[in-house]
């Protein structure tokens, strides 16, 4: 059943970094003088822990 788990956990974690790139996409399109819906910083902050956890390390 190990195959199966690693299976469910990758597309898991390909759900997550697509959802991820469309809330940084949508991020960094904002008007001028207009205040963007999300910290980029804590978006990229995401996007490393959510690469360094689908890597398999703990």
């Amino acid at each position: 059943m190990k195959l199966g788990e690693a299976l469910a956990d990758r597309a898991d974690a390909t759900r997550r970094v697509e959802q991820l790139r469309g809330r940084i996409t949508a991020n960094a399109r904002f008007q001028e003088g207009e205040t963007p819906a999300e910290d980029a910083g804590a978006l990229l902050d995401v996007g490393a822990a959510t690469r360094y956890a689908s890597s398999g390390r703990s």
